[in-house]
């Protein structure tokens, strides 16, 4: 029977237990007071409003109250007990096992329980709840099916700890609950998949014993390092032969191609750094119609002197043997195309994502054959927590339940608690002194736009 009492202008549903709480489901909703409410509007456990606004758009529905009414309803047969009394502890036995969600219920209250080493095992605690879920989230396998360094501890393998390592500082990690990174199963197999590939990679430049040379090590040993010397300023040469071409075409340019007159008229020559910067505004060289680059250092700009005299030693030389003192731009070319195979071998890279790791511990990842397989059971192992932890949880919603949905429900299908001077509602906040004077109903406004809007249309005087 549903019984209602006069508050303000309104009768509204008087809810006092689990009995009145099986009636709201049969309750008109057009008599509920409020049928909607922003989640947060609510001064109460945040895992409870987590637990009933079940689609996660911030605002608690009356169909999410409904079902979270029919949910503690259906674990908790004796609605009769359900009253505002509640010394936070829910025996084991007032569960029902008939349906399968109870049935899980108390079968994980006496794991936690069990796990925790509890004397008291009739019964289970919001407190031992919690306690169980820290601990579980910060032991090496914690249900989020992210290996930190943490979970190395359980396995036996003496290596995962530092391929751990490697592969998160490879693949960036994914946050572990326990506050550090950690892999997940995608990252533990990118990282495994790039070191064979890497490692691969890395041999077709392996040079063949007996030989000094290979089609990829075209200058031998030192192919990297005059790679990188001959790019630091290879733009410099590409643009004293445009502009030899230019000069070639338009020998008006002479007077422009080392600079304006402005421009050296604008420096000063005793502020080192404006030399420096003027210096780096000129080309390599003189350009000339005849597109000749001089081999003679006294010849070349001071800003690249050094680097085009380590050029030219190392590779102009000694490779082109070029007869006169300078170079024309089809010698160029045949000083880059010795370096092609190098250049075409460094874009076709595979597993690069793990070339910041030693080669000594890419060839131990590559040689234990069990490594993927030891990772992958801890992951396996990891996620099983998942449904440890996931049974916790459902204990945990329980007895939020038990201990605030009467409360919810009085704060939202009725509302006593807005009428009692004394106490406050579960979404009043605090009071307001304008004035001299003490306002003590106040809500919180989370859109100040939107509420000005509305009092502005209200007949009600609205601060």
């Amino acid at each position: 029977m549903i019984k209602f009492i006069h508050q303000g202008s309104t009768y509204q549903m008087q809810i006092e237990n689990g009995l009145d709480l099986q009636q709201i489901l049969h309750l008109d909703e057009a008599i509920w007071v409020a049928m909607s409410a922003p989640a947060d509007a609510f001064q109460c456990d945040e895992r409870f409003l987590q637990f009933v606004e079940s689609d996660n758009n911030g605002q608690i529905g009356s169909e999410e109250l409904k079902q979270a009414i029919t949910w503690l309803l259906q674990q908790l047969p004796d609605h009769a007990a359900i009253t505002k009394e509640f010394d936070g502890k829910i025996k084991l036995a007032d569960i029902c096992t008939d349906n399968p969600d109870g049935k899980k219920l108390v079968d994980s209250a006496k794991y936690i329980l069990n796990d925790l080493g509890e004397s008291e095992q009739d019964s289970i605690t919001l407190e031992c709840i919690r306690k169980f879920q820290g601990i579980v989230r910060n032991r090496p396998l914690n249900g989020d099916g992210v290996l930190s360094l943490n979970s190395a501890k359980a396995s036996k393998l003496p290596l995962m700890q530092q391929f751990l390592k490697d592969a998160i500082a490879a693949t960036g990690g994914s946050p572990d609950v326990d506050g550090s990174q950690g892999v997940n199963a995608a990252q533990v197999n990118q990282f495994l998949d790039a070191v064979p590939e890497f490692l691969q990679w890395q041999q077709m430049a392996c040079i063949p014993e007996g030989e000094e040379r290979s089609d990829i090590m075209t200058l031998g040993e030192n192919t990297p390092a005059l790679y990188k010397l001959l790019n630091e300023n290879a733009e410099q040469v590409e643009h004293f032969f445009r502009l030899c071409k230019l000069l070639a075409f338009d020998a008006r340019i002479s007077d422009k191609s080392l600079g304006s007159a402005a421009k050296v008229q604008a420096f000063d020559p005793a502020k080192s750094a404006e030399v420096q910067e003027y210096m780096l505004g000129l080309p390599l060289a003189q350009p000339n119609a005849e597109g000749k680059l001089p081999l003679n250092m006294e010849k070349i700009n001071p800003a690249y002197r050094a680097w085009w005299q380590a050029l030219c030693d190392n590779i102009i030389r000694p490779e082109l043997k070029p007869e006169s003192d300078s170079i024309d731009a089809a010698a160029w070319q045949q000083t880059k195309a010795l370096l092609a195979p190098y250049e075409n071998y460094l874009a076709g890279k595979k597993g690069a994502l793990v070339e910041a790791v030693p080669k000594e511990s890419l060839l131990a990842y590559q040689d234990c054959k069990e490594l993927r397989d030891k990772a992958a059971d801890l992951i396996r192992r990891d996620q099983a927590v998942a449904e440890t932890l996931k049974a916790a949880d459902e204990v945990e919603r329980l007895l939020l339940y038990r201990a605030n949905l009467l409360r919810l429900a009085n704060n939202f299908v009725s509302f006593p608690e807005l009428y009692a001077p004394h106490q406050r509602a579960m979404f009043e906040r605090g009071s307001l002194v304008i004035d001299g004077r003490w306002f003590n109903l106040a809500f919180p406004v989370k859109d100040l736009a939107a509420h000005q809007n509305q009092a502005k249309m209200s007949s009600l005087f609205v601060l």
